[in-house]
């Protein structure tokens, strides 16, 4: 079994916005599946932890974005596991494009959780030993940051009912989905004219189908934004962005 997983992938047309870029929804969907599929080579998904009334749960994430690819571009996922703390465990993502020129970093920090209580548990030693040592000359992406800058006042709000086409194979809201939310309560002059550059993302709850859901936006300056999902007084996550000038962008198609 190899301690690193990576696959390629093509851009296509489901990836993009109306710039011809891939959305960072996109590419956390891309990052998701990378990662299933290197748990599933590691017998450590979903359904190999179900007999031990365990599961994995992902609390924090950041990711920077060095540049988005475009429609048709080639590019390689480089994802493995990091560390293990408690009941902790870590994962990096690079995404490198067809040059082999780093464009994305990604740390995720996950938790590992009794499926009956819903309670955080501490790893046991058999899931540590299935994963076969760092690869040699990676060294670990800083870990997610464990706080972010405290809320403020909502400048903009994106209100959304839950959907069967937003569920994950637990009939939660999926994890991409919520970003997806978070960045749709962004003002259009943002978007037009920006591109994230740094996406640090905090899950705090669940979210289930027919919820009703606010994603609110606050503007703390022209290039830096908070954001939180909610359902009534229940904040499910809360992230922070950081934007940059994408004037003058040309796609290549």
């Amino acid at each position: 079994m190899l301690a690193d997983y990576r696959q390629s992938y093509t851009v296509g047309a489901f990836d993009i916005d109306a710039y011809k870029r891939m959305t960072s929804p996109a590419l956390l969907r891309v990052l998701n599946e990378v990662a299933m599929q290197h748990v599933l080579a590691l017998k450590l998904s979903v359904w190999d932890l179900e007999p031990h009334q365990i599961a994995w749960v992902l609390l924090r994430l950041e990711i920077r974005i060095h540049r988005l690819p475009e429609l048709g571009e080639q590019l390689s996922i480089h994802t493995q596991p990091s560390g293990f703390e408690r009941v902790f465990t870590y994962r990096d993502y690079r995404v490198t494009d067809a040059d082999g020129k780093l464009i994305v970093e990604a740390a995720t920090t996950w938790a590992l959780f009794n499926i009956e209580n819903r309670r955080p548990t501490r790893i046991p030693g058999w899931i540590p030993e299935r994963i076969p040592s760092q690869a040699a000359g990676e060294e670990p992406l800083p870990r997610p940051a464990t706080k972010l800058p405290d809320w403020t006042v909502a400048d903009h709000q994106h209100r959304y009912t839950v959907g069967w086409h937003d569920l994950d194979f637990n009939w939660h809201l999926n994890n991409t989905h919520f970003l997806r939310l978070l960045l749709d309560s962004v003002p259009t002059a943002i978007l037009k004219e920006k591109t994230p550059r740094l996406i640090r993302l905090h899950y705090k709850a669940e979210a289930a189908l027919d919820d009703e859901v606010s994603a609110e936006t606050a503007i703390l300056n022209e290039d830096h934004c908070l954001h939180q999902l909610r359902r009534g007084d229940v904040v499910l996550a809360q992230a922070e962005t950081v934007w940059i000038s994408s004037v003058g962008f040309s796609p290549h198609f």
